[in-house]
C-alpha cells in the first residue's frame, strides 16, 4: 500500500526569482493573515490598502477558512500514492516535471 496518509500537488506564486509573483504572494498573505512558510506577515490596515469601508476585522472574519491553508493554486487534490510507490519516489518525479518546464511569469499589473 502506498502509506496511510494523502498528498497533494500545490503550487505558490514567489518562490522564484518573479518580482511581480514574490509582490503577489505578499500581497496575498497580507489579505489571508498568514504565510505559509511561516515568515511574520505585517498588516496594511494603517497603509490603506484594505476596500473602502472594510476594516481588518471584517477581512479577517471573511478568510478565516483560507487562512489555514495559505495562498496556493492546487495542482493536484489530496490523494494517496499507488500501491508501491513511496514519498520520496513522488518528490523525484516532481522534480524532474519541474526541472523540464519553464517557470510562469506573473506580469506587471501596473
Amino acid at each position: 500500500m502506498g502509506g496511510p496518509y494523502r498528498v497533494a500537488i500545490y503550487a505558490a506564486p514567489g518562490s522564484g526569482p518573479d518580482p511581480y509573483g514574490a509582490q503577489l504572494l505578499d500581497r496575498a498573505e497580507e489579505w489571508l493573515g498568514r504565510s505559509t512558510v511561516g515568515r511574520p506577515v505585517r498588516y496594511t490596515g494603517d497603509q490603506g490598502r484594505e476596500p473602502t469601508g472594510w476594516t481588518r476585522d471584517a477581512i479577517d472574519g471573511l478568510t478565516v477558512d483560507a487562512r489555514r491553508y495559505g495562498f496556493h493554486g492546487t495542482l493536484k487534490a489530496p490523494f494517496r500514492l499507488a500501491p508501491g510507490r513511496s514519498l520520496s519516489e513522488l518528490d523525484r518525479c516532481l522534480g524532474r516535471f519541474a526541472a523540464d518546464h519553464s517557470d510562469v511569469l506573473i506580469p506587471s499589473w501596473r
